[in-house]
């Protein structure tokens, strides 16, 4: 395996949805990227699928048991005998040309009376029920989620949730009756779905050409939300109802697979609807629905829990492997249905109780791990050890089930149909500092500082021929000092009223005296070669050309070198958050071309960072938070595709910052500081635009000292105006003692 084999430079590709709308709520466009995603990456016909559904994983099972199907099949037949007459009315008024959405909405009603069914049949046996799970018709409303950026993610929800529950309170197996005003359903709470559609038509599996359909996108959609929501899902599984047909789906980090489609309400496929029914809310396990078999959920917490739970994370399920335990909410968790789907966590080792940065994630087979991508970095730089740049804890690596089988892909998939397809291993990669994000600042000084450490570091490294190519706000931290603490307590159970004794585990971040930000996650990091000549290109406002031009003061120039980069794999795409990605890119995406990552992106992403962090430093202070600052944050980080991003940052700068972002500017107002960055690096970033007019306002006059100029200007000479200007807020910050840090 070499070391990336990809050159750039290279194509751009459609990008995976890894927050590239980072305060959006559109679901349109992100359906339609999924489509287009999709495309290659979709099998249908697969027996395989459904055979997973109808043999339990256990003996014992009671969707295993003739006898038990037989009864709750009879009960349907006569039980639900009118809304079974019902179902084929609606869908022939469907096919004959009726109102699609009127006619879905008319069949919940009567599915949700046979799943009630299903359920109490069975209940009435009086086995016992190993797993606590419901169909929760929720069709009108959003499913909550626990998004540590954007509490509004994934504004939708599917006809009916499978929501993880307690178990009743009353003697038997019938679930309660869901208390919504209580215990409002989250993404986290569903580890598979169901979605109706009243037209045959609007099946999930195509009829002639092989595209994507709008269905399907839509499941794929939700699996992407129960993806990101319960991180440590490898995969999901969708159940689709179309008409009286039923298909079901399998969606991994690799693509979907489909059933065959059956009639529910035939002599045979009525039986292996109610299996299907039965093994999703009564007998699989976690693992069987797809949850990772090496992490755990620790005593005493569950996904249905008002809080959110903590587990227990191995890397591999023999005895000796090492562990974490993670503490509340991720840092980050991936937008995305395809690619990385990284997490990351803060966590405590098992062995000896140290606090640790986890980051969880899949790699393409191809690509070397991530930890050894840190080894090359420390092995280029050698001696030139400088601070900004996290080191990794040798415990991580690759994630195994046993000893030989890596957690793949593949192996998830093993026992289906064969095909080609890159495979992905799940990769653990555990940080030996600690750090909260960029935005959670405690003072002007602290944020000004951890900024420009990171951005020195992203500097150093480029001098090294080293590029970080992944620069966001959820890759910049600020370094704390974590303090492990724990305590016996007692727990009283909700429900029940009862107490137990549990330990409470917590972790105190301390600021330091000296303030610190460093960078995570260099999977993407690329190592350029030394060419025996360079052509120099620098980064130039689309339509302009500048001749190269000299370095000013301690800074070098920039120059577009050829890189070698990670493996890329059909997806990949363009590397880096998309709303944080530098316009040069965003353009290649838009247009298929090529182009060369260079350290400029990777300097205007940082100027994104910036401002999306004040943004959201703010939209979190409850005194900052109006609604017109949000949606000014909203209409500068948030589109709906590539073009539509494009178009919001033109017009956006168009004008000048006062214009632009004056919510943010009154926010900042009296902060000296922060409104000097904020505005210096607006038109840093506005010089990949075009020009406006000059302002009037002090603190803007004093920051055009730094980077304005009359005509667009070579990166090379505005990157040193912008990093001395920042240099000169942070000395405000600071009081205008000291030195700011170089």
């Amino acid at each position: 395996m070499e070391w990336p084999t990809d050159p750039s430079p290279f194509i751009a590709r459609a990008p995976q949805i890894d927050i590239w709308t980072a305060t959006s709520t559109e679901t349109g466009g992100i359906r339609a990227d999924l489509k287009k995603a999709a495309l290659d990456r979709v099998l249908y016909n697969q027996r395989e699928v459904l055979d997973r559904l109808l043999v339990p994983s256990a003996p014992g099972a009671v969707s295993n048991d003739g006898v038990i199907i037989t009864r709750i099949v009879g009960a349907l037949w006569t039980k639900c005998a009118a809304n079974i007459s019902k179902l084929r009315q609606i869908v022939a008024q469907a096919k004959a040309g009726g109102d699609k959405d009127t006619c879905e909405k008319d069949m919940y009603p009567h599915l949700n009376q046979i799943f009630l069914t299903i359920e109490a049949t069975c209940a009435s046996e009086g086995r016992q029920r190993p797993y606590y799970r419901q169909l929760l018709l929720f069709s009108s409303r959003s499913l909550l989620a626990d998004d540590p950026l954007v509490p509004g993610s994934f504004p939708t929800s599917p006809d009916f949730p499978i929501v993880e529950v307690p178990p009743p309170r009353s003697p038997g197996t019938v679930t309660d009756v869901y208390d919504i005003a209580t215990r409002p359903p989250r993404w986290r709470h569903c580890p598979a779905f169901l979605e109706v559609k009243s037209s045959p038509a609007d099946s999930p599996i195509p009829s002639r050409n092989p595209s994507v359909q709008d269905t399907l996108a839509q499941g794929a959609d939700y699996a992407r939300a129960i993806l990101s929501s319960r991180p440590f899902q490898l995969h999901v599984y969708g159940v689709f109802v179309t008409g009286l047909s039923l298909c079901v789906g399998m969606f991994d980090r690799r693509g979907i697979l489909l059933s065959p489609e059956f009639d529910m309400f035939s002599d045979s496929g009525i039986r292996d609807m109610v299996a299907i029914i039965l093994r999703l809310t009564w007998d699989m396990s976690p693992v069987d629905l797809g949850h990772d078999p090496t992490v755990t959920l620790l005593p005493n917490h569950t996904y249905y829990d008002l809080e959110y739970p903590r587990f227990l994370v191995k890397m591999s399920l023999h005895s000796t492997a090492a562990t974490w335990k993670t503490f509340g909410l991720p840092l980050w968790s991936s937008y995305s249905l395809f690619g990385r789907g990284t997490s990351v966590w803060r966590a405590v080792s098992g062995s000896h109780v140290v606090p640790q940065i986890l980051k969880n994630s899949w790699r393409p087979a191809s690509r070397r791990g991530e930890i050894e991508i840190y080894d090359k970095i420390k092995a280029t730089l050698g001696d030139a050890v400088f601070k900004g740049i996290a080191t990794v804890h040798a415990a991580g690596g690759d994630v195994y089930y046993e000893p030989g089988q890596r957690v793949t892909v593949a192996h998830l998939r093993r026992g289906l149909a064969p095909h080609d397809f890159v495979d992905a291993v799940l990769h653990r990669v555990a940080l030996n500092e600690w750090g909260k994000p960029i935005w959670r600042y405690r003072s002007p000084s602290q944020f000004m500082s951890a900024i420009l450490s990171a951005l020195s570091a992203s500097e150093e490294l480029s001098r090294h021929k080293i590029l970080h190519r992944d620069i966001s706000a959820g890759n910049v931290l600020i370094k704390v000092l974590p303090l492990y603490h724990s305590q016996i307590v007692m727990k009283t159970d909700e429900e029940t009223g009862q107490q137990t004794r549990t330990v409470r585990e917590w972790i105190e971040e301390m600021d330091l005296d000296t303030n610190e930000g460093f960078l995570i996650d260099f999977e993407f990091a690329s190592f350029a070669e030394y060419p025996t000549e360079v052509v120099p290109q620098p980064i130039l406002v689309p339509g302009h050309a500048f001749p190269e031009a000299s370095s000013r003061g301690k800074h070098p120039q920039f120059q577009d070198e050829p890189v070698i980069s990670p493996d890329k794999e059909s997806g990949d795409g363009i590397t880096g958050t998309t709303v944080f990605m530098a316009a040069a890119l965003l353009r290649a995406l838009r247009s298929d071309l090529k182009i060369t990552h260079t350290f400029a992106h990777d300097a205007e992403s940082f100027g994104y960072v910036i401002l999306y962090s004040l943004y959201k430093h703010a939209s979190e202070d409850p005194q900052g938070a109006s609604a017109s600052l949000l949606a000014e944050f909203k209409e500068f980080f948030s589109a709906k595709d590539v073009a539509g991003l494009l178009g919001n940052r033109g017009t956006l700068f168009a004008t000048g910052p006062e214009r632009a972002i004056p919510h943010l500017l009154a926010y900042l107002e009296g902060d000296a500081a922060l409104t000097m960055c904020a505005v210096m690096t607006f038109n840093f970033l506005q010089n990949m635009y075009q020009e406006v007019e000059v302002s009037t306002n002090p603190l803007v006059m004093r920051s055009a000292v730094f980077v304005r100029s009359p005509d667009a200007v070579p990166f090379d000479e505005m990157y040193p105006r912008w990093i001395e200007g920042l240099r000169e807020a942070a000395r405000e910050a600071a009081g205008g003692q000291g030195s700011a840090p170089q």
